[in-house]
């Protein structure tokens, strides 16, 4: 079976996305314009509870064969010490989001940011509620400067 260049699919998820093509309660697109590497998205994710959620999304040049890197924008906290799943771990002092164990659970054909972003949903919907305050951008997060022409 031929693999798909890694760009084709994240110009097939930046279409859907663009389109509204996405799972229920998700929005997600490049952080920059200028991004013509498809590296950098910016994503939110809205909880059954009402809370709305910035993620941020980093796409290796190995995306979709390595997980993308994942951070929280919107801090948050656990309701209680029990997980809904084991896949998804969530440094909440950082905001630091591990998906690799998910990710490499996937066929490859399921793998892609929206899925991602589906499973980060139902792991926090009434499990982790937003609190005051924000994690800020990790390390990794340098988007383009917006520069006019």
């Amino acid at each position: 079976m031929a693999t798909v260049p890694r760009n084709f699919r994240l110009l097939e998820e930046l279409e859907k996305a663009e389109k509204g093509k996405l799972s229920n309660g998700i929005s997600y697109g490049l952080a920059s314009q200028y991004d013509i590497e498809l590296k950098l998205w910016r994503c939110m994710v809205l909880l059954n509870d009402g809370d709305l959620i910035s993620v941020l999304v980093y796409t290796s040049h190995d995306y979709p064969k390595d997980a993308p890197k994942v951070h929280l924008e919107t801090k948050m906290k656990l309701r209680s010490d029990k997980s809904k799943t084991a896949h998804i771990t969530v440094n909440f002092k950082t905001g630091a989001v591990d998906v690799a164990k998910y990710w490499n659970s996937l066929k490859d054909s399921d793998k892609n940011i929206n899925r991602l972003l589906s499973q980060i949903k139902s792991s926090f919907n009434g499990n982790a509620k937003v609190v005051a305050g924000s994690y800020g951008a990790p390390a990794w997060w340098t988007p383009l400067k917006d520069i006019a022409t």
